[in-house]
């Protein structure tokens, strides 16, 4: 994976340098950050969550705009993927009593992105721009041990139903990502961007395989499979700053 990794991003770098070169004399890259809200929704086999809001933090870079209209990007983030219920009513395994709970499930994900951006005007000194791209993502925690809380000891058939585990997490996920933004001239190199994006996954976030349930009763309840894919809408707000090399022969 890591062999992989670095091979693309010599790959980008190559190509980077080729296009400023066939376009001009010049050569060089964008970089920047940016960050903001997140929506994230979750698509369950069985059953539905609510919009869980939550933040992310990305890091790019780009090459200049061939004709300054197209451009390669990469970008490598920190992003909480995930869904919530809120207010929703539970029956107590211990002694059937009703009562309410919210709950927020996050993931917490590293996400590598490649893709392309077509860049237009908007005037002398603006431009939006839209893009498309593959994403791939790493788990490196989520909140999930913490509704272990809500186990019961000799009945766990809440949970199941309820909750997802920790256990049936897939640390490896890839999907796509596809948005459009707009760039404001704050100077000759400096930009500033405001970019929405879709993220949606190809992979399952999540798996859990079927489970039996005894809940010392005589009629075994039977769980089926579960699987979990992400979706999330993100709202971005950064800095672009953009890097020229002159070639002397």
């Amino acid at each position: 994976m890591k062999k992989l990794i670095l091979f693309t991003f010599i790959l980008f770098f190559a190509l980077t340098d080729q296009q400023a070169q066939e376009v001009t004399d010049t050569g060089g890259f964008a970089f920047g950050i940016k960050g903001g809200p997140s929506l994230g929704t979750q698509k369950y086999s069985s059953g539905s969550r609510e919009v869980l809001f939550a933040p992310h933090v990305i890091g790019f870079i780009e090459s200049l705009p061939v004709d300054g209209k197209f451009a390669l990007f990469a970008q490598a983030g920190l992003h909480v993927r995930g869904s919530a219920f809120r207010n929703q009513r539970f029956t107590s395994a211990n002694n059937g009593s009703f009562f309410n709970a919210s709950r927020e499930f996050k993931y917490r994900n590293i996400a590598l992105s490649l893709g392309a951006k077509q860049i237009r005007p908007l005037d002398e000194n603006n431009s939006f721009y839209y893009f498309i791209g593959l994403r791939g993502e790493y788990t490196v925690n989520t909140n999930l041990l913490t509704f272990e809380e809500l186990l019961d000891p000799d009945n766990n058939t809440f949970s199941s139903l309820s909750f997802p585990v920790d256990d049936s997490v897939r640390k490896w996920n890839y999907g796509g990502i596809l948005g459009g933004g707009i760039e404001f001239s704050i100077s000759e190199f400096i930009g500033l961007i405001v970019e929405l994006s879709i993220n949606p996954d190809f992979s399952f976030q999540y798996r859990q395989p079927q489970i039996t349930l005894s809940g010392g009763t005589s009629t075994a309840l039977t769980v089926q499979e579960q699987f979990i894919k992400n979706n999330t809408l993100e709202l971005s707000v950064g800095l672009r700053f953009q890097r020229i090399v002159e070639y002397i022969d």
